[in-house]
C-alpha cells in the first residue's frame, strides 16, 4: 500500500479555495488501492508511490484560482435533483431559449436587431421582410446556462430553490463538450437599447441577402422560406447571446445549439405551466471523445462544488462525495454567500 506524507507543517493556500479541509481527503495511490477523492497528476509522485498532499493541494489551488481569474472556469447554479441527473446522464439540460427564466430576453434582442434594419432606408417602405425574419414565433434554438461568478448570492436565490448547488466545471471542457454536440460556447452580451446601433456590422450579411430582388413577389414580400429560414438563423445566432443590461452581474456564459445542427434528438419534459422542448450536452469524455481529461477534472469536466446555504447539512456534501465516486471526485464545499428567505 501506498503511503501518504502529511504536511510537516501547516500550509497556506490562495484565497478561495483556502477553507478545504486536507484530512478529509483520500488520495488515489498508483496501484489504485486508495479511493480518489481529488484527480492526481503524475509530478506530485514521489519515490515509492508516495504523495506529497501539502505540494498537492496548493498548486492544486492555485491552478483552479488562475482558470477563475481567466474565465476558464464556469459554474452552472442549479438544485439537488438536478446535479443528480447530471451525474446520473452525464449531460446537461439544453431547454428552449423562449422558456430559459429570463425567457423574454431572446424577443428583446430580436425586436431590436429588426428596428435596426427598419431604420435603413432600403426598407423604409417595406417591412414585411423584417418582420418574417425578426417576428418569427417558431425558432427553436436551446441554451444551458453558466455563470463566471463564483458564489453569487442572486444566482444562488434564482436557481438553488432551498438547497442549490453550484457546479465549477472547466470551460476548455465545456467547449470540446458542445463542438462535440453540434453548438458553441459564447459569452453573454449585455446590450441597452441606445447600443443595439453597434450591432448593424454583424447585420450587414443579412442586409445584403435582401438586396436581391428575385427574394421578392410584387408587392415586396418575401417568398424564398429557404432564404427566410437561413436569415432568420443568422438572426437568432446574434440574439441568443444578447441579454438586458439588468442581467450583467450574472456574468453568463452560454452554451447554444440550434436544432438543424444538434447530434441528438430534441427530447420532452413536463414543468407546471407548459412542455418543454430540451436537447442534451453529453458532458462525459468517454462517450463525446474529449482529447484528454483536463487538469483537476473529472470525467465530467468539473472542477469544484459548492452547496449553499451556508447551514446545509453536512451530510449532503458527503453523499455529493459518495455520488461522484465513479466519474472522479472534486473539492466540494459550502457556498459562503448569506441565506436569505
Amino acid at each position: 500500500m501506498a503511503r501518504i506524507i502529511p504536511p510537516s507543517k501547516p500550509f497556506s493556500m490562495p484565497s478561495v479555495w483556502a477553507e478545504r479541509e486536507p484530512l478529509s481527503i483520500a488520495i488515489s495511490a498508483p496501484d489504485g488501492f486508495l479511493s480518489q477523492l481529488r484527480p492526481i497528476d503524475p509530478e506530485f509522485y514521489e519515490e515509492r508511490g508516495r504523495i506529497n498532499i501539502a505540494d498537492y493541494l496548493k498548486a492544486q489551488d492555485q491552478y483552479l484560482n488562475e482558470r477563475l481569474e481567466n474565465g476558464k472556469m464556469v459554474f452552472h447554479y442549479t438544485t439537488i435533483p438536478a446535479l443528480l441527473g447530471i451525474v446520473r446522464d452525464g449531460a446537461l439540460w439544453a431547454s428552449d431559449v423562449r422558456q430559459l427564466n429570463d425567457r423574454w430576453e431572446i424577443r428583446y434582442a430580436l425586436n431590436q436587431l429588426g428596428a435596426i434594419l427598419a431604420a435603413d432606408s432600403a426598407f423604409a417602405k417595406n417591412h414585411q421582410p423584417i418582420q418574417a425574419i425578426f417576428g418569427v414565433d417558431r425558432f427553436w434554438q436551446f441554451a444551458s446556462c453558466f455563470s463566471k461568478s463564483r458564489d453569487q448570492l442572486s444566482q444562488w436565490r434564482a436557481y438553488g430553490n432551498q438547497i442549490g448547488v453550484a457546479i465549477a466545471f472547466d470551460r476548455d471542457h465545456l467547449d470540446e463538450a458542445a463542438t462535440a454536440a453540434g453548438g458553441y460556447l459564447t459569452d453573454c452580451r449585455y446590450v441597452a437599447l441606445d447600443e443595439f446601433s453597434s450591432f448593424k456590422a454583424e447585420l450587414d450579411g443579412i442586409i445584403q441577402s435582401l438586396k436581391d430582388p428575385s427574394l421578392f413577389n410584387e408587392k415586396g414580400e418575401l417568398i424564398n422560406m429557404t432564404i427566410q429560414h437561413q436569415l432568420t438563423k443568422q438572426a437568432i445566432e446574434i440574439a441568443s447571446s444578447i441579454k438586458h443590461p439588468s442581467f450583467r452581474e450574472e456574468q453568463e456564459v452560454r452554451f447554444i445549439g440550434e436544432h438543424g445542427s444538434l447530434k441528438k434528438e430534441i427530447q420532452y419534459r413536463s414543468s407546471e405551466r407548459s412542455l418543454v422542448p430540451y436537447a442534451t450536452l453529453d458532458l462525459d469524455m468517454r462517450r463525446f471523445g474529449g482529447s484528454k481529461r483536463k487538469r483537476y477534472t473529472n470525467f465530467l469536466g468539473m472542477m469544484e462544488i459548492m452547496v449553499w446555504p451556508q447551514n446545509a447539512d453536512g451530510q449532503i456534501l458527503d453523499a455529493i462525495e459518495l455520488l461522484l465516486r465513479d466519474v472522479g471526485h472534486v473539492p466540494i464545499g459550502r457556498s459562503e454567500s448569506p441565506y436569505r428567505t
